[in-house]
Order: structure tokens, then sequence, then C-alpha cells
């Protein structure tokens, strides 16, 4: 078995500060797990319009990972419901996909699960 190594690192510019991307795709390439460490203030994230700006910080393990044309790694977080601190999970039951690329751009996908009309 061989040790856990961290093949990229980005900081919050998404800029390069160690590691490179190959190393990341060359990793998935081989199967590796996929988890990401990120830092980030609760009301520019969470909940925009509460007053608390604490610093969250999170590793998310992303169970679907993809590499496109053999050169782009991403990773899709599956198994994450939406939160609405400190009530518990939001109003109406959904999920939250979140893509990351290898570039540190970021996506989300919320399916609502409860049948009423997206608005």
């Amino acid at each position: 078995m061989h040790s856990w190594t961290c093949s990229l690192v980005l900081d919050s510019s998404r800029e390069i500060v160690a590691g490179s991307q190959d190393a990341l795709v060359r990793a998935i390439r081989r199967g590796a797990d996929l988890r990401i460490y990120t830092e980030f203030r609760h009301n520019e994230h969470i909940d925009v319009r509460s007053a608390s700006d604490e610093k969250v910080r999170e590793v998310a393990e992303f169970a679907v990972t993809y590499l496109v044309e053999d050169r782009w790694a991403a990773g899709l977080m599956s198994l994450r419901q939406p939160v609405s601190l400190p009530d518990g999970f939001g109003p109406r039951p959904s999920m939250s996909f979140f893509l990351y690329n290898q570039d540190g751009h970021q996506a989300l996908g919320r399916p609502h699960l409860d049948g009423q009309k997206t608005v």
C-alpha cells in the first residue's frame, strides 16, 4: 500500500503553490481517491446574509472522479445535502452536487426532491 500524497495545492487565487496539474491527472488515472481541503468564510459561502465571518475549514471527499480526454481531472461530490446553519438542512429536501475542476473552478447542481416547481 502506498502512503498518501498531495498532488496539487492551489492558493486562494487558484495559483499552483505545490505539486502540479499533471501529478493530479496521473493520480486520478491510477484510480486515486480525490479529497479537497478548503477554507472559506461562513458569510461568503454558506449564508451571505449572516453576520458570522468565521472561517470554515472543510475536507471533502469526491467519490466520483472524471478524467476528460486523459488530461483534465475533476471530481463530483455526490452525497451532500445543503446545510442551513444552525437549523439543519435547508427548507426543501435537495442534494448539492459540487463539481471541482483541477484549476479550482467549481460548479453546483441542486436538484430539489420535493416535487415543487423550481423558481
